[in-house]
């Protein structure tokens, strides 16, 4: 008995030990599971939303083999580092397994990824406020939430600086660049404008290891070429596995060519959207709080050190910035668009690590773990039920001025974060530290506008019977060519039925595959295609009609033609009921 409590006392000891000697990654992981269990609508794609390029990934995640022999290599399925990993999971676990493992798994590794490199090359104080404002930023949640491409790029890229960072700091580091390739390549395969990166990351590469007094870089490259190469060999081989496909990326490049020789057709004039581009006003913040760490560095030269990191990543963001501005410029609706503007999140983050470090520094223990514990509630709140009460105070109390205080009180959090040595009472520091978290919760929460957390299974059930529906559509079909036809305007007694339907057109290329969205109303030179089409293709009707297949036959007998019944299928997910009827359309 005495052994056995011993034991006992021994293992809370060391649990003791582990917990005070990592209390970041500690603290950080319960952010994230807390995060999860509050809201885990954050980690699912809105089934309800009308998007169209996200479900083309899950498409491709459920599909991968047909997608390529139906549709062949469209850029969207030469992302092979975001397409084989969703593939892989939703071959292994059920449809929300998957996705959860998927998406919290990306997200983990980000936010993780961000606390590394900054414990490693600032502090351990600065590294767990920063990662968690991260974990919590909307836009950062947008993106890692949703099946496109943009949450992928962000844990790739963070992945890349981490180990960068550790190559120079470890014995292992043969393995640390060959990691650093592998990262670096799937960054880029996931989507190719990231090669915009690559000097950065060269950049970074030579500062460390000249702020380590290591000198041999170029034969070290060795390893960071060796991953590169195996990692973007693994990828096509896995692809050329199943597909019989090869050279996948070339599909990449080409419609990047393509769209280089053009004048770019998504491109609005600034002056149309700059006003609601709140994605925007964060990283415009830290720019100013870059240029007044700079003009203060350059005036106070006691504090000036060539290799410092808080330098680097700070100089990094405004060059990032820059290039993006240079894209614009030329036409490239970098800014206009939240998930491009999004590749800011990284940079801007390291850059806020590197601003904040000394007013962090200016606060006593006791009052640091305060602001930690404040930061987990605060940034929690937006993501919970008490938000919609939050965000209907702001609204009625205006936005504009809502986001002016936002402003405000990051800049003052910037500015005492630069000239932190002249700030010798910490309470002021701890004051000013919870101003700008709680206008970064508001913020999130002002932005965040998914629906009540409290019911998360309408986001599961919706998502979910878009993937059986795919599932049965595949299975009636057997291959043969597909056309939809369905009201995106459609409700039903469960709520909105068109977006779900838009997103089961979405999963095979939207305007490729669609005659009608405004069902039981069509145009009739959607349909003469369609009879000049192999016989083999079948209309599939998405409605909650029961008689949808009588009222698309007298529409079609209107226009001359008619419609040859050959199966209909109820879908039934929890909530959601709607009908595919399976149709043909003949002279």
């Amino acid at each position: 008995m005495k052994i056995q409590s011993e034991k006992i006392m021994n293992f809370f000891k060391k649990m003791h030990l582990f917990i005070k000697t990592n209390y970041g990654v500690c603290l950080i992981s319960v952010f994230l599971l807390l995060l999860f269990l509050v809201n885990r609508n954050l980690f699912i794609i809105n089934p309800y939303a009308e998007t169209i390029d996200p479900w083309l990934y899950t498409g491709y995640f459920i599909n991968f083999e047909s997608y390529y022999q139906t549709f062949g290599i469209l850029y969207y399925g030469t992302r092979l580092s975001w397409i084989i990993p969703g593939y892989i999971l939703y071959t292994i676990f059920p449809v929300l397994t998957a996705n959860y493992v998927l998406h919290f798994g990306f997200f983990s590794a980000a936010v993780l990824s961000l606390y590394y490199i900054l414990k490693q090359t600032i502090s351990d104080r600065v590294a767990v406020f920063t990662a968690l404002l991260f974990a919590g930023y909307v836009y950062f949640l947008i993106e890692i939430g949703w099946d496109y491409i943009s949450g992928a790029v962000i844990t790739f890229f963070l992945l890349t600086v981490l180990f960068l960072t550790l190559s120079a700091q470890s014995r292992y580091w043969k393995y640390h660049l060959f990691l650093v390739g592998i990262f670096c390549i799937s960054m880029i395969y996931a989507n190719l404008f990231t090669i915009i990166f690559i000097p950065t990351l060269l950049a970074f590469l030579f500062f460390i290891y000249l702020n380590r007094n290591k000198t041999l870089i170029i034969p070290r490259l060795f390893y960071f070429i060796l991953g590169i190469f195996v990692g973007s060999a693994t990828m096509e081989l896995f692809a050329y596995w199943l597909t019989r496909k090869t050279l996948i990326i070339l599909g990449q490049v080409n419609t990047a060519t393509y769209y280089s020789n053009i004048p770019n057709p998504w491109w609005i004039p600034v002056e149309n959207w700059i006003l609601n581009a709140s994605w925007l006003l964060l990283p415009l913040i830290i720019v100013v709080g870059c240029i007044l760490f700079l003009t203060y560095q350059q005036f106070n030269i006691r504090n000036k050190n060539i290799y410092s990191y808080n330098l680097f990543f700070i100089l990094n963001f405004l060059v990032t910035v820059l290039i993006f501005v240079g894209f614009h410029i030329r036409g490239n609706p970098v800014f206009q668009v939240s998930y491009y503007a999004c590749y800011l999140i990284p940079p801007m983050f390291l850059a806020i690590g590197a601003i904040c470090s000394g007013i962090l520094d200016s606060l006593t223990s006791r009052r640091f773990y305060f602001i930690l514990c404040g930061e987990v509630f605060l940034l929690l709140l937006p993501y919970t039920p008490i938000n919609t009460f939050l965000k209907l105070g702001i609204i009625q109390s205006g936005t504009t001025l809502f986001f002016l205080i936002f402003v405000v009180c990051w800049i003052i959090f910037l500015f005492c974060s630069i000239i932190s040595p002249k700030i010798q009472i910490s309470r002021i520091s701890m004051l000013i530290i919870l101003l700008a978290v709680i206008s970064m919760s508001l913020f999130n929460g002002v932005l965040y506008s998914s629906p009540d957390p409290n019911y998360p299974d309408d986001y599961e059930n919706g998502f979910v019977s878009v993937i059986d529906s795919v599932k049965k559509i595949n299975s009636e079909t057997n291959g043969q060519n597909v056309r939809f036809w369905y009201n995106a305007n459609e409700s039903g007694e469960n709520g909105h039925y068109g977006g779900i339907f838009n997103n089961i057109n979405a999963m095979y290329l939207w305007e490729y595959t669609f005659i009608g969205r405004d069902f039981p109303r069509i145009d009739k030179k959607n349909i003469d295609p369609i009879l000049k089409s192999p016989a083999t293709t079948q209309i599939v009707i998405l409605s909650t009609q029961n008689d949808a297949f009588l009222s698309a036959n007298k529409t079609l007998n209107d226009l001359g033609y008619r419609a040859s019944f050959l199966s209909e299928k109820r879908m039934k997910t929890g909530n959601i009921n709607f009908n595919m009827t399976f149709i043909k359309i003949e002279q």
